[in-house]
Protein backbone atom coordinates (compact mmCIF):
# COMPACT_ATOMS: atom_id res chain seq x y z
CA UNK A 1 0.00 0.00 0.00
CA UNK A 2 1.31 3.26 -0.27
CA UNK A 3 0.76 6.45 0.68
CA UNK A 4 1.52 10.42 -0.28
CA UNK A 5 3.73 12.42 1.65
CA UNK A 6 0.94 14.57 3.67
CA UNK A 7 -0.83 11.44 4.73
CA UNK A 8 2.23 10.10 6.24
CA UNK A 9 3.30 13.50 8.19
CA UNK A 10 -0.36 13.28 9.45
CA UNK A 11 -0.60 9.79 10.61
CA UNK A 12 3.40 10.39 11.88
CA UNK A 13 4.34 7.59 9.89
CA UNK A 14 8.22 8.02 7.74
CA UNK A 15 8.39 9.43 4.33
CA UNK A 16 7.43 7.28 1.94
CA UNK A 17 10.41 8.78 0.05
CA UNK A 18 12.92 10.71 1.07
CA UNK A 19 14.20 14.01 -0.95
CA UNK A 20 17.60 12.39 -2.11
CA UNK A 21 14.72 9.88 -4.18
CA UNK A 22 13.29 11.97 -5.61
CA UNK A 23 16.21 14.17 -6.43
CA UNK A 24 17.42 10.69 -7.79
CA UNK A 25 14.66 9.62 -9.62
CA UNK A 26 14.53 13.35 -11.13
CA UNK A 27 18.11 12.45 -12.40
CA UNK A 28 16.97 9.41 -13.89
CA UNK A 29 13.71 10.15 -15.50
CA UNK A 30 14.83 13.43 -16.73
CA UNK A 31 17.96 12.85 -18.93
CA UNK A 32 16.77 11.76 -21.97
CA UNK A 33 14.11 14.95 -22.37
CA UNK A 34 17.00 17.58 -22.09
CA UNK A 35 19.37 15.63 -24.42
CA UNK A 36 16.53 15.82 -26.96
CA UNK A 37 16.62 19.79 -26.46
CA UNK A 38 20.26 19.74 -26.31
CA UNK A 39 20.73 17.99 -30.17
CA UNK A 40 17.52 19.95 -31.25
CA UNK A 41 19.58 22.26 -34.01
CA UNK A 42 18.83 25.96 -33.01
CA UNK A 43 16.84 28.32 -35.48
CA UNK A 44 18.88 30.92 -37.48
CA UNK A 45 16.22 33.72 -37.49
CA UNK A 46 14.69 33.26 -34.21
CA UNK A 47 15.29 36.42 -32.46
CA UNK A 48 14.72 38.50 -36.16
CA UNK A 49 10.65 37.18 -35.80
CA UNK A 50 8.13 39.07 -34.03
CA UNK A 51 6.61 38.07 -30.88
CA UNK A 52 3.67 35.83 -31.37
CA UNK A 53 0.04 37.56 -30.57
CA UNK A 54 -0.90 37.38 -26.82
CA UNK A 55 -4.76 36.60 -28.07
CA UNK A 56 -2.93 33.33 -30.50
CA UNK A 57 -2.98 30.03 -29.01
CA UNK A 58 0.21 28.06 -28.07
CA UNK A 59 -1.27 24.84 -30.21
CA UNK A 60 -2.73 24.84 -33.09
CA UNK A 61 -4.79 22.78 -35.45
CA UNK A 62 -1.89 20.59 -36.42
CA UNK A 63 -1.01 20.40 -32.92
CA UNK A 64 -4.23 19.39 -31.20
CA UNK A 65 -4.71 16.75 -34.25
CA UNK A 66 -1.42 14.99 -33.83
CA UNK A 67 -2.10 14.83 -29.70
CA UNK A 68 -5.86 13.15 -29.72
CA UNK A 69 -4.62 11.29 -33.22
CA UNK A 70 -1.99 9.93 -31.49
CA UNK A 71 -4.38 9.55 -28.41
CA UNK A 72 -6.61 7.27 -30.06
CA UNK A 73 -3.83 4.80 -31.41
CA UNK A 74 -3.18 4.96 -27.85
CA UNK A 75 -6.19 4.10 -26.60
CA UNK A 76 -7.26 1.32 -29.14
CA UNK A 77 -3.84 -0.46 -28.78
CA UNK A 78 -4.48 -0.32 -25.07
CA UNK A 79 -7.92 -2.09 -25.88
CA UNK A 80 -6.73 -4.10 -28.28
CA UNK A 81 -4.46 -5.57 -25.57
CA UNK A 82 -7.16 -5.95 -22.69
CA UNK A 83 -9.91 -7.65 -24.94
CA UNK A 84 -7.25 -10.42 -25.83
CA UNK A 85 -7.03 -10.96 -21.89
CA UNK A 86 -3.46 -8.93 -21.82
CA UNK A 87 -2.02 -6.59 -19.66
CA UNK A 88 0.03 -3.81 -20.36
CA UNK A 89 3.11 -4.28 -18.64
CA UNK A 90 6.38 -5.26 -20.70
CA UNK A 91 8.16 -8.35 -18.32
CA UNK A 92 11.59 -9.50 -20.01
CA UNK A 93 12.15 -13.42 -20.65
CA UNK A 94 15.31 -15.18 -20.20
CA UNK A 95 14.57 -17.34 -22.84
CA UNK A 96 13.31 -15.25 -26.26
CA UNK A 97 12.00 -18.11 -28.01
CA UNK A 98 9.94 -19.42 -24.92
CA UNK A 99 5.97 -18.34 -24.70
CA UNK A 100 3.11 -17.84 -27.32
CA UNK A 101 5.05 -15.21 -28.93
CA UNK A 102 7.80 -17.75 -31.18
Amino acid sequence: MTTSPALSALAGLPLPLLPLHLLWINVGTDGLPALALVVDPPEQDVLQRPPRHPDEPMLGRVEWRYIITTGLLQACHAGEDRARGGVMVWVPRSNPDSGPHR
